[in-house]
């Protein structure tokens, strides 16, 4: 695997970036620590992308506002066996994406939420990760007008500490089951 220590603020400031429009691509078994952007970038209209066995820690460093893995406007994508901690912002956020499978990611004390899934996203599948320590939630539905959060499924997960609810959701057809909830201030799907 990689390594990457401190990635420069003056480029993209990112350890690993695809623009729009990229596909078939695979990010594994890399190291990055201290990314001044978001650590794992994906544009828009990107399909079939994985990103597995990578170590996450401190993305969005200088006071700059960033995710550790952000996905946007993507179809086909699974995120597998990752370790994020200390995100400046979300571990992994999601943005109108379809059939996305988060597996087996531990997700820890980031200072927003372990999980935002935002605008018009189907089809995405958390399962048998642990966030815990989250500044707001663990997993969150983020709103925006017009979009919706349907098809989804969050199981066998452990969440815990969030300083908000451990899980926010709404929309539609989201599928809620057998998750191991403790020390959270709430348990919301409205």
């Amino acid at each position: 695997g990689n390594s990457i220590l401190s990635p420069p603020s003056g480029g993209n400031g990112e350890c690993v970036s695809f623009n729009s429009n990229s596909e078939n691509n695979t990010v594994e078994n890399n190291y990055c620590f201290n990314a001044s952007q978001n650590a794992i970038y994906v544009g828009s209209n990107s399909n079939n992308i994985a990103i597995l066995n990578n170590t996450i820690l401190f993305p969005g460093s200088a006071g700059i506002t960033k995710d550790a893995i952000s996905i946007n406007g993507l179809n086909n994508a699974t995120v597998s066996n990752n370790f994020i901690a200390n995100a400046s912002s979300n571990g992994i956020y999601l943005n109108n994406v379809r059939n996305v499978i988060l597996h087996s990611n531990s997700i820890l004390n980031n200072s927003h939420d372990g999980i935002t899934i935002q605008s018009s996203s189907y089809n995405v599948t958390i399962d048998d990760s642990i966030m815990s320590g989250n500044g707001r939630f663990g997993i969150y539905r983020e709103g925006s007008p017009g979009g919706s959060i349907n098809n989804n499924t969050i199981t066998n997960n452990t969440i815990s500490y969030s300083g908000g609810e451990d899980i926010k959701l709404n929309g539609d057809n989201n599928t809620i089951t057998n998750n191991s909830i403790t020390y959270c201030s709430g348990y919301d799907t409205n």
